[in-house]
C-alpha cells in the first residue's frame, strides 16, 4: 500500500507540474517581456489592482511608479497583467467608415438636389459617391488617429 501511495503522489506531482496548475504569477522570462521599463501596466495581485509605470524589475518582483509613490508587488502573486496601448489604428479605421460614407452619402443628396434634368442624374450618383467618399475617408481616416491617439485602451499581455 505504500508503494500505491507514493506512486500516485508521483503522479500527481507531474500532471500538476507539466499543466502549470501550481504555478502563479509570470515567470521572470515572461516578465521582462511585459514588465518593459517606463510601460504603462495595470496589475491584478492578490485581489488588489495595482497601475503604473514600470521603474524595477527582479526575478521575484516588479516595481511600479504612481506619481511620487513606489508600489512593489511580488511575481507569485500576480493574476493578471494588463498593458496601456493607443488606438490610433482603430481611431483610423472608424474615422475612414464615418467619413467616407458620411460625405460620400452627401455628395450623392448634393447631386440629387442640384439635378435639373428630366432624366434624372442617377449616372452621376456612383461617380459622386466614391470621389467624394474616398475624400472623406481620408480626412476621417486622420481624424480619427488623432483623436485615438489620445485615447488609452488596455491589452491584456499576461496570461
Amino acid at each position: 500500500m505504500p508503494f500505491m501511495r507514493r506512486a500516485t503522489v508521483i503522479v500527481l506531482a507531474a500532471v500538476v507540474g507539466a499543466t502549470g496548475a501550481g504555478a502563479q504569477g509570470p515567470r521572470a522570462d515572461q516578465a521582462r517581456t511585459v514588465f518593459r521599463p517606463d510601460r504603462l501596466v495595470r496589475v491584478w495581485a492578490d485581489a488588489r489592482r495595482v497601475e503604473g509605470r514600470v521603474a524595477t524589475l527582479t526575478d521575484a518582483q516588479v516595481s511600479l511608479q504612481h506619481g511620487a509613490s513606489v508600489e512593489r508587488v511580488a511575481l507569485v502573486e500576480v493574476d493578471t497583467i494588463w498593458t496601456a496601448k493607443r488606438a490610433i489604428a482603430k481611431g483610423a479605421v472608424i474615422g475612414a467608415v464615418v467619413g467616407g460614407v458620411g460625405l460620400g452619402l452627401s455628395a450623392v443628396a448634393l447631386v440629387y438636389g442640384v439635378c435639373d434634368s428630366v432624366d434624372g442624374c442617377t449616372d452621376n450618383f456612383l461617380p459622386a459617391f466614391l470621389g467624394w467618399g474616398a475624400l472623406g475617408a481620408a480626412g476621417g481616416a486622420a481624424l480619427g488617429a488623432g483623436v485615438g491617439a489620445l485615447l488609452r485602451t488596455w491589452e491584456r499581455g499576461w496570461p
